[in-house]
């Protein structure tokens, strides 16, 4: 369970900015149990980032930066001088060609861990791991760049647990552009310590989740692959929303392509070289496709995915989603969560998330004010993201952090501009001499 992130220098984020899950006190006390993750008696992480703001303000570089954090920590690199993706600050001359940086703050159970991560985009310039075995830290390592040589420097902690030969292995074995945690997996190295770490990082993080992503098909082969575990849940879920299914069936079906499907195909630049080639040669498409029975006054009738709303395509997808963080703990980072949902539907989402999961969490972009308004939301939990006039760098507020009494209404200073991350717009009417008029 993370208990906060900061991250600076990475693109429109020039300045260190924080995300925070630990809760203020007295809201400990006021707020469901529900909003939180127990670590032990005395402390608790909250469920959720709530993340709001203007267009361009960089909500979603925000969620895009954690992304690409997460997934660099476990990248391996089959050519040590392939480059990062790393995108730097770009309005500030000091920033361009400096290192962004990267901090994670984490749970193991009750344990407590600090990753750091610092990089740019020819290598990894520090990174550091340090857990809490007791009231004191202790480093398991710490990387740096050996001055003589320009390679990676690995000092290991004596609490670490590692024979000379594993930390020979892991020295040699990490290149410039990745993580000691890269070498770690591709490794067999037996260390609990280690091994312990690894494996959450690699199991903790959800793949970023945008408008664009195409959760319909994932989550139709998800189910496929164990229809009986997920279809009780994902057919309550479809009831319960009001979306009219009261059945589904998945099954395999294959498309044969003639000349000319397969002469449309070849212009298409859309589809994936590697999915094309196979079309080409096999001249046929193998899909898993999903029917959904909908029942209505005179019976009931089956339509096929294709033909359901984009409503219920992307419900569908985040349903699957929700049932991940409820079976495991996970971190799941979805920008514009409320695309193509109802208000009314993403809160019944929301709550349906925080009311039954029991150590995931989500870190969320949304536009949708009505989430202001809910009394089950901490303001722990709203962070309002603005982009400096000046700078064009984006910071970060949380909603917690301005004092409002708990008789105010987050949601009305919000609309009124009080607390940022609202566009400042202009005049509703356009100057005559912007327009071109044809006779």
């Amino acid at each position: 369970m993370i208990q906060e992130i900061r991250m600076k220098n990475i693109l429109s984020i020039k300045d260190e900015v924080t995300i925070s899950f630990i809760p203020k006190k007295a809201h400990m006390k006021t707020y469901s149990d529900s909003l939180f993750i127990p670590i032990d008696d005395s402390r608790k992480v909250l469920k959720g980032a709530i993340i709001y703001g203007a267009n361009a303000s960089g909500k979603s570089n925000i969620v895009r930066a954690l992304d690409f954090f997460f997934k660099t920590i476990l990248s391996g690199k089959k050519d040590r001088k392939e480059p990062i993706a790393f995108i730097p600050f770009k309005f500030d001359p000091s920033t361009v060609n400096g290192n962004g940086s990267f901090l994670i703050d984490f749970f193991i159970e009750t344990v407590r861990y600090i990753y750091t991560l610092e990089l740019n985009a020819h290598s990894i310039i520090r990174e550091s791991l340090v857990y809490y075995p007791s009231t004191q830290p202790a480093t398991i390592f710490l990387r740096s760049v050996n001055e003589e040589t320009g390679r990676p420097l690995i000092q290991f902690g004596q609490k670490a647990g590692l024979d000379v030969y594993q930390r020979q292995y892991i020295q040699q074995g990490t290149n410039y552009n990745e993580t000691v945690f890269a070498t770690i997996g591709s490794s067999n190295i037996e260390n609990d310590l280690l091994n312990t770490v690894y494996a959450y990082m690699n199991e903790s993080f959800l793949p970023l989740i945008s408008p664009l992503t195409d959760l319909e098909s994932w989550a139709v082969k998800t189910i496929s692959s164990d229809k009986v575990t997920y279809e009780a849940f994902i057919l309550q879920m479809l009831n319960r929303a009001d979306i009219q299914i009261r059945d589904f069936s998945i099954e395999d079906e294959e498309i044969s392509f003639d000349e000319s499907m397969l002469s449309m195909l070849k212009a298409d630049i859309e589809i994936p070289k590697n999915v094309k080639e196979k079309i080409l040669t096999e001249k046929k498409l193998e899909m898993t496709k999903a029917h959904f029975s909908h029942a209505y006054s005179g019976g009931s009738a089956v339509l096929d995915i294709d033909e359901e709303s984009r409503g219920t395509r992307r419900f569908l997808g985040l349903s699957v989603v929700l049932h991940e963080l409820l079976k495991n703990s996970h971190l799941a980072i979805i920008d514009e969560i409320e695309s193509s949902l109802h208000p009314d539907l993403l809160g019944f989402y929301i709550q349906m998330f925080l009311f039954n999961s029991t150590s995931s969490q989500m870190i969320i972009t949304t536009h949708n004010t009505r989430l202001l308004e809910s009394d089950y939301l901490s303001p722990d939990m709203f962070v309002f993201c603005e982009k400096d006039p000046q700078s064009g760098e984006s910071v970060l507020a949380r909603g917690s952090d301005f004092g409002l009494h708990k008789n105010n209404s987050i949601a009305n200073f919000y609309k009124i501009g009080k607390l940022g991350a609202v566009p400042n717009l202009g005049s509703i009417l356009v100057s005559e001499d912007s327009v071109s008029y044809h006779e």
